[in-house]
């Protein structure tokens, strides 16, 4: 049914005069109901004035939230746990460590290989003293879970003679090498410097 027609036929019936109307309303009354549903739900015709031609609103493709990516460096997870696992504590102080990473070939290391540096501090006469300290490359064994890590273990050599086997069983060879090298040394010192600072 077109529009135009369901408009005539609604003017015909309203054209049947007052009495007539009021006379037959309980009869009418239904279909007149009718007749402006039917309007209301008539769509315009293709040729209609209506903006056909209209650029539908562009749809804006929604990226998914990045991960957030995990720091390595100064991470405080891991230098919780060189304090509590790695730091040799003779005088019953506090430890201070500080690392620095070794390898690092993919975002989720299963291994994380570390030199860290580990010194303890303690009151005597009122004035914090160095204690023990111990520096130790360390093979940290994480867990993860979605974007986070948990140190589930960690590996060191074994002191003596056993050392430098142990040290060829637990690190890659170019790691190895590094304690071998010049840039070893600077770097004990630089983590030294890191420990001292955040002490004094």
């Amino acid at each position: 049914m077109g529009k135009s027609f369901v408009v005539i036929l609604l003017l015909l019936l309203l054209g049947l005069g007052g009495y007539s109307v009021y006379r037959s309303w309980p009869y009418l009354s239904p279909r007149l109901q009718v007749l402006k549903a039917s309007l209301a739900n008539i769509k315009p015709d293709s040729g209609s004035n209506s903006d056909s031609g209209s650029t539908p609103a562009p749809t804006v493709a929604v990226s998914p939230t990045p991960e957030p990516k995990i720091s390595f460096t100064d991470n405080q997870v891991i230098t919780q746990y060189l304090q509590t696992n790695v730091a040799v504590k003779s005088h019953e102080g506090t430890a201070v460590c500080a690392y620095k990473i070794l390898a690092l070939n993919e975002p989720q290391p299963q291994r994380l290989y570390l030199l860290s540096l580990c010194q303890e501090y303690y009151e005597k006469s009122g004035q914090k003293v160095p204690g023990t300290g111990i520096v130790i490359p360390v093979a940290l064994n994480l867990t993860w879970t979605d974007s986070s890590f948990s140190i589930q273990s960690h590996t060191v050599p074994e002191s003596g003679s056993k050392f430098s086997s142990s040290m060829k069983q637990i690190f890659p060879d170019d790691i190895n090498n590094y304690f071998t090298s010049d840039q070893y040394a600077t770097d004990v010192t630089a983590l030294q410097q890191t420990v001292n600072s955040a002490v004094y």
